[in-house]
């Protein structure tokens, strides 16, 4: 009896997992394609059909199935509910916007490219809905293997290098994570982070070890969202990916680490019931990943360097959202999240184009390069004026939601919240003088010779789309909060 009733648990678990199916399904076939195929021009056009059609019959799976209520699946190891759709939705519109943003010419391998980015929007969404120690480290391996060789897959010596040194820190994180769980069996008696029996344990039985192993896993958490002080890999990565894997690496494994980081510092805080201050301890680590990101950003000259040290400060004011500890934080989370997505790839969308077609690497080689087309020098303006925090763009709406969810909260004390505040304030004031280095060098400089100028079929109506998106999320950004006011978080 009791095997007949795990049978039909797993088979009624398998209803809610008809996107994840799909994005299996989606792998498959490209892989089949892959075997089958050997010319290159054909095989580019199988892998990235399937691969948009995979990704939108999940989107469309997710939506059409919208968890009304919290739904455990899988004796406890998964559990669905709407803040987890509403990333695994942000995932898979990063892996939409990677396939516009990726070139024939530029991967040579598209069905080994193509069945990369699909297994980390596989292990991301099981990543977000992991309720079990097993399955977020299963689902973070499912992550961490392809995004080492996203890194190194045709990108020569450099690639190379920069893919095994991520491998490097990625493994000794996991092995940091999986002792940091160990340690925690032993203090709960429980994988299940969200269980009551794992909160009544931490409660009443709170031992060193449990304080140790809970900052173990954070710490393995911060390195995948790339926070100070596990950010080092983030730089070498993003330089050596191409443009499009560097926006997939800045958002999607990001966004899904974070959802999971809301879930597991919950547990931690114990409703508040902890005697360790983790809402001071992360508005300090986002500080510090603010400060170092932007300082680390104003002696960049590589452009998509400058870039990685913008998304560790952007993992800093993500993380700023975490600390109220409150449903409002987390909504300004989830806003933040949706513009921090757009922003990044519109401004990766373009440094590639750039790159691609006017070899433009560093930031001064973007002196003139309006002439080439004001289109996209517009685009990365407005993006890059968004990641600053500026009117008229979401960006500015974002980090209104952010820091007035901070300041209303009560988890830190108010004078903790005030420096914060400043802090973040005078951050962004430092940010102004990098992120306009781009539009400084593209408007204001001039060049011996005149640029190529780019042909309109070049230069993207995707990345017009995002600039849009961007300027509608400040006039209009009811028409995102309102949708996420609606969502609840649920341990």
């Amino acid at each position: 009896m009791q095997e007949a009733y795990s049978i039909s648990e797993v088979k009624g678990g398998l209803a809610y997992l008809l996107p994840e199916l799909t994005l299996t399904a989606g792998i498959l076939l490209i892989i089949i394609a892959g075997i089958i195929w050997h010319n290159k021009s054909r095989l580019w056009e199988i892998s990235i059909t399937l691969f948009v059609i995979t990704v939108l019959m999940a989107g469309v799976l997710i939506v059409y199935d919208w968890p009304q209520n919290s739904i455990r699946l899988f004796f406890g190891f998964i559990q669905q509910t709407d803040f987890a759709a509403y990333f695994k939705l942000l995932v898979l519109t990063g892996c939409a916007l990677t396939a516009g943003m990726s070139r024939k010419k530029s991967v040579e391998h598209p069905a080994e490219y193509f069945t990369l980015v699909l297994s980390v929007a596989l292990g991301s969404t099981l990543f977000i809905t992991s309720n079990h120690a097993v399955m977020f480290l299963l689902s973070l391996e499912l992550i961490s293997l392809p995004s080492y060789m996203l890194t190194a897959l045709g990108r020569g010596k450099g690639g190379a290098e920069a893919g095994l040194k991520y491998f490097l820190f990625g493994s000794t994180v996991t092995a940091v994570m999986i002792f940091g769980w160990s340690l925690l069996y032993s203090a709960t008696g429980t994988f299940d982070f969200t269980s009551s029996a794992f909160i009544d344990q931490l409660t009443q039985n709170a031992e060193p070890t449990a304080y140790l192993a809970s900052a173990l896993i954070i710490a393995g958490l911060l390195f995948k969202v790339s926070a100070v002080p596990f950010h080092l890999w983030a730089p070498d990565t993003y330089q050596a990916a191409s443009a499009a894997i560097a926006a997939f690496f800045s958002t999607v494994p990001k966004l899904a680490g974070l959802a999971v980081l809301a879930k597991i510092l919950l547990a931690f805080h114990l409703f508040g019931q902890s005697p360790v201050p983790f809402a001071a301890i992360v508005g300090v680590l986002s500080m510090a990943s603010i400060t170092l990101g932007n300082v680390g950003a104003l002696r960049q000259k590589h452009a998509k360097r400058l870039m990685a040290y913008s998304s560790i400060a952007q993992a800093g004011f993500l993380l700023l959202a975490l600390v109220p500890f409150d449903q409002s934080g987390l909504h300004a989370l989830q806003f933040y999240s949706a513009v921090y997505l757009v922003m990044n790839f519109a401004t990766f969308y373009v440094i590639g184009q750039f790159e691609h077609h006017q070899n433009v690497q560093t930031v001064e080689d973007f002196s003139g390069q309006a002439g080439a087309s004001w289109a996209l020098a517009l685009v990365i303006t407005t993006g890059l004026i968004a990641l600053i925090g500026l009117p008229p763009t979401g960006g500015f709406m974002a980090k209104l939601f952010l820091f007035s969810s901070l300041w209303s909260s009560t988890s830190v004390s108010p004078t903790l919240r005030l420096v914060f505040l400043i802090l973040g304030l005078l951050n962004t004031v430092v940010a102004l003088f990098y992120y306009l280095k781009i539009p400084y060098y593209l408007f204001v400089k001039n060049r011996q010779n005149t640029p190529n100028r780019l042909p309109w079929e070049l230069q993207g109506v995707l990345s017009v789309l995002l600039a849009l998106a961007l300027l509608v999320a400040f006039v209009l950004p009811g028409l995102l909060m309102g949708w996420i006011n609606k969502t609840t978080f649920v341990l």
